[in-house]
């Protein structure tokens, strides 16, 4: 009986943790990795003290990444952007806990995987669109400050989840995931009403 006991309350515990996974932070990681322009023109400098800026040209610029992610504490500012386009092309999901910064700029984050913004992130952009939509190499390369609509096909191929914890001020906010978690809505602060 004992044994019995202790066999159940291992299986609790084993489900417990492995539920209580899907919201834990990744800590491995320190800003985004890997990021090559491949549409528009900018840099992306050398991150220093926690904080990364990418800067424009003043148009749009579009950017693979291995992995987008920033820890809490960290920063991410992009400058002397209209619009830039975040992919993701390695297969984790992105954790956002720290601070992006936009300055008006539209940002697009779109990661396959799924994205989480945890609920010390802080993000303060013009427009945010937040999806894990599949997009082509060469739609990457020809960004034009817009994705365009989902056509049926793609929609059956969104299949990572969106969840929001964070605070988010934008003049538009987008979301397009398979299932999209707004934990607290008053987090979310649409610019001028």
């Amino acid at each position: 009986m004992k044994n019995r006991k202790m066999l159940l309350y291992k299986k609790i515990m084993v489900t417990v943790l492995s539920s209580g996974m899907l919201l834990l932070p990744n800590w491995s990681y320190a800003l985004p990795q890997g990021g090559v322009v491949v549409g528009g023109s900018g840099t992306i400098g050398t991150p220093s003290g926690g904080e990364l800026n990418i800067t424009g040209n003043g148009g749009h610029m579009a950017i693979d990444w291995n992995s987008f992610n920033i820890g809490k504490g960290e920063t991410v500012n992009f400058q002397q952007l209209q619009a830039v386009l975040n992919y993701v092309t390695g297969n984790q999901r992105s954790e956002i806990f720290g601070n992006l910064n936009g300055n008006g700029a539209h940002v697009f984050l779109l990661n396959p995987n799924g994205i989480l913004f945890g609920e010390s992130a802080q993000v303060n952009v013009g427009s945010l669109t937040a999806s894990t939509r599949s997009l082509s190499e060469q739609a990457r390369r020809g960004f034009n400050g817009t994705l365009g609509n989902l056509d049926s096909e793609g929609i059956s191929k969104i299949q990572a989840d969106i969840v929001n914890l964070g605070t988010i001020a934008a003049n538009a906010i987008n979301f397009e995931g398979n299932n999209i978690s707004i934990i607290k809505a008053d987090t979310l602060q649409i610019q001028g009403g």
